[in-house]
């Protein structure tokens, strides 16, 4: 299951179709107080989040998850995705926990790449063996000529 965090209707719809498409589920939040409540009632296995959003950003609720009890080290992998790049803002982002940062406009198949690595990395470092697998159909540049 993935967590898509994005204050932008559009960016939200993109990603979760994207996601979808390629077998993932997806839950959405429009905020990081959203997200924090999510989170708390359903298990996602990567979390894909814009940094910067009203309220709570992404980076804050990523800290913030992570200090609830039980999740610093249950917390799952997640991916920045931001109209920012410059390095303050990558290494930002790094020390706030994400494990990837992209840049907008991104190709939402690099982001769906990206989950499935993330995702797979985490699952052979926990062993847990109980997390849902994406479809194992390949991802390429030719399935969309989009960027958001």
């Amino acid at each position: 299951k993935v967590l898509v965090v994005d204050d932008n209707e559009d960016s939200r719809y993109v990603l979760m179709s994207y996601l979808r498409h390629f077998g993932a589920s997806v839950v959405t939040a429009q905020s990081g107080g959203e997200a924090l409540a999510l989170a708390g009632q359903t298990q996602c296995h990567v979390i894909v989040s814009d940094l910067s959003m009203p309220g709570i950003t992404g980076g804050e609720f990523l800290r913030r998850l992570r200090a609830l009890p039980g999740q610093s080290e249950n917390t799952p992998p997640a991916i920045a995705v931001t109209a920012f790049d410059d390095r303050a803002a990558r290494q930002g982002a790094r020390d706030d926990g994400f494990s990837v940062y992209l840049a907008k406009p991104v190709d939402p198949t690099v982001v769906v790449r990206e989950v499935e690595r993330v995702f797979h990395e985490a699952q052979a470092s926990s062993r847990r063996g109980r997390v849902q697998v994406l479809t194992g159909r390949s991802v390429s540049r030719q399935d969309t000529g989009r960027s958001m």
